[in-house]
């Protein structure tokens, strides 16, 4: 992709004047790797598909509901007729017109980590490419400390790997800061990955000495060198936990996540559902991380979770552990919603590849680091796979069928009627692609799936589920192209909230 300005990506996101695609209706499209039309319910002959109590159902039994339900249907589609009619859908257009769109990776490692890639190359390598923002997250601390039976804490022997705390925390804020200077068409934002627990099993006398959960890790970012020096890993002996009493559930992980919101900062988990087995070895020991989507429904408070390329197995998926957590929030058990995010997972040997591969397009209010982190905060922004063609969406938001009222990705919008989806995802030109699918999800559920021909899918979707007074629900988009290489989007939620 040709070096692109942040104007000329403005522009390409806010085309409104296009022709609108063909709504054909379902599909039996694949999202990595699972069939998602599968799991909406299939429609007998004759019968009438519903929606109550967020489930989908069928009936032809009673006249006297599916005549109810026609009726109920039809208002609705009269008043959103009249709608489109007399106030045309300038709500998203406004919304999303105070914002630049930013194309942002997050997840990459550095020189700084052990790589060989330097900060510079990375940022040329950003630039060359179109990306508007790295998001740097280096090893906070690469050490692990082990103990000689029959006395471990004080035969002791320690190995470290290249890292901030090694590579110095001024050297490394001062280095970001240079770059940003020599190379102004991306910035770069500082932020380190955190290991804040391991532990041991085995005996390093029978060869099977194991340490476990060195890759169970939180992204930290929004801190500064003081608050960085502060955070309570098992290395820096901030907690009274030990490494040789085994799991010890997630205290660990919830200190650190609490440590950092009371600093001003943001938590992710990181590859949530990745497992890394016992054969890869660190010297004579080996280490071996579980896949820990489940720790993401133990903890609480953090900002998000890696959805791509390493969290849809478990967490990602259409009523996965996200969802839950989605749900969690709409019932008022958490405080904060927590946000899907695109990891790059840079290393040297896949770096060209992957920067280039897992996005997410951020909305923020400027260009600065500031500016990009509440963004992300707030999320407001959606991820991408884009392998072959960068499929775009554009002006993504939920709004009151009256007109009163329009939210878009992290926002909660407070309604009086009924939602209406409004959305148009695209495929640019020379696009190996002809189809779209779009996947409408509602708590956890697929309630629509549409296909639409050509590079456009132009989404108007009332919700014919009538809301009940002080229900909370949220929808989230997601779509992929139809190629041999296909490009994905899953966006953020949208909550909806009747008075």
């Amino acid at each position: 992709m040709p070096d692109e300005s942040r104007e000329d990506m403005f522009r390409r996101h806010s085309e409104a004047d296009r022709p609108p695609a063909q709504n054909r209706g379902g599909s039996a499209a694949l999202f990595g790797g699972k069939n998602l039309r599968a799991e909406i319910p299939a429609r007998p002959a004759g019968g009438l598909r519903c929606a109550r109590d967020d489930k989908m159902y069928t009936t032809d039994s009673s006249e006297a509901y599916v005549l109810q339900v026609k009726c109920c249907r039809a208002l609705i589609a009269v008043g959103f007729f009249v709608l489109t009619l007399f106030k045309p859908n300038v709500f998203a257009q406004e919304a999303y017109s105070r914002w630049q769109p930013m194309r942002v990776v997050m997840h990459v490692h550095s020189k700084v980590s052990g790589e060989k890639t330097s900060l510079y190359e990375i940022s040329n390598l950003a630039k060359r490419f179109g990306i508007q923002a790295v998001i740097l997250t280096e090893y906070f601390e690469q050490k692990v400390s082990w103990g000689f039976e029959p006395f471990p804490h004080i035969m002791k022997l320690s190995v470290s790997n290249p890292s901030v705390m090694k590579y110095g925390l001024k050297k490394f804020f001062e280095d970001v800061r240079k770059i940003n200077q020599k190379v102004p068409e991306v910035l770069m934002i500082p932020g380190v990955e955190v290991m804040p627990f391991y532990w041991w099993s085995g005996s390093l006398w029978k060869e099977n000495r194991t340490v476990h959960d060195t890759q169970k890790n939180v992204l930290v970012l929004g801190l500064d060198e003081k608050g960085l020096k502060g955070l309570p890993t098992l290395e820096r002996g901030k907690f009274p936990i030990e490494a040789y009493r085994g799991l010890q559930g997630e205290k660990p992980y919830q200190a650190v996540i609490d440590y950092v919101n009371q600093a001003g900062g943001m938590t992710i988990w990181s590859t949530p559902d990745e497992a890394f087995g016992s054969e890869r070895k660190w010297g004579p020991i080996r280490l071996s991380t579980a896949s820990y989507s489940k720790s993401l429904l133990l903890t609480e408070g953090y900002q998000g979770v890696g959805i791509f390329p390493e969290g849809f197995t478990e967490t990602g998926i259409v009523g996965g552990i996200w969802d839950q957590l989605l749900k969690k929030y709409t019932r008022g058990r958490v405080r904060d919603p927590v946000f899907a995010y695109a990891e790059v997972v840079g290393h040297d040997q896949n770096m060209e590849q992957q920067i280039r591969l897992w996005d997410q397009i951020v909305y923020a209010e400027a260009g600065d680091e500031k500016a990009v982190l509440e963004a992300l905060r707030k999320g407001r922004f959606y991820i991408r796979r884009s392998e072959e063609d960068e499929m775009l969406m554009n002006d993504f938001a939920v709004y009151d069928a009256s007109g009163n009222a329009y939210g878009v990705m992290g926002e909660e919008v407070l309604i009086s009627t009924q939602p209406v989806l409004h959305a148009a995802i695209r495929l640019p030109e020379g696009s190996h692609a002809e189809e779209i699918s779009v996947n409408i999800i509602r708590g956890g559920e697929i309630v629509e799936v549409l296909d639409f021909q050509g590079r456009l899918a132009r989404i108007e979707w009332p919700e014919t589920k009538v809301l009940q007074p002080g229900e909370c629900v949220y929808y989230r988009l997601m779509a992929h192209s139809h190629a041999k290489k296909n490009s994905f989007i899953l966006s953020n939620p949208i909550f909806v909230r009747k008075k």
